[in-house]
């Protein structure tokens, strides 16, 4: 009886005390840390990690594909850094990461997103979509880094269909159900 009343107090413990600290709103890392993917380091206490660029080719013009990447982030409440760099690139603010299970583990932690779009031939784009993270806690050898990572990959795959969506459909003309 003691043992499970200890039990069910350390779950409580663990539910209770995380939910307190995070009630007031997370202070995010200043947006010069990690604001180019190619100078990705730990700077000022944060631990970043970068997650893996993916790739998509899409058959429309580069200004059409910026467009649909702004237009998916702003769907979903992004909002974006000034960029000081011309033509095919954005690179969002920091947005808090709000699940509770990945933040029992890591802490506060933040998410920022990186896109470039290039001209190809013939007509088509490359789309590169990157994410990186940004924690109190270092989580290289945490359970939460396994959780973030496919969750990373899955959200990229989510953007970039939304994307498509967005080329093929409302960008097109067409009301994205093939008409």
């Amino acid at each position: 009886m003691i043992a499970r009343s200890v039990a069910a107090f350390s779950v409580f413990a663990a539910c209770a005390s995380p939910a307190a600290a995070w009630a007031k709103k997370p202070e995010a890392p200043p947006p010069s840390v990690g604001r180019d993917p190619g100078t990705w380091a730990n700077a000022e206490g944060w631990h970043l990690h970068l997650g893996h660029a993916q790739r998509d080719t899409l058959a429309t013009s580069p200004r059409t594909a910026l467009l649909a990447a702004r237009m998916a982030f702003e769907d979903d409440h992004w909002k974006f850094e000034p960029s000081e760099r011309t033509g095919g690139h954005l690179t969002t603010q920091w947005k808090p990461i709000r699940n509770f299970f990945f933040r029992l583990f890591s802490g506060k932690a933040f998410g920022r997103c990186f896109v470039t779009v290039r001209a190809l031939p013939r007509g088509n784009v490359e789309v590169t979509f990157q994410g990186g993270l940004a924690t109190r806690r270092d989580i290289e050898h945490n359970p939460a880094k396994g959780f973030a990572e496919r969750a990373y990959a899955k959200a990229a795959r989510d953007w970039q269909r939304d994307v498509r969506v967005l080329v093929d459909g409302r960008l097109s003309g067409r009301d994205g159900r093939g008409r």
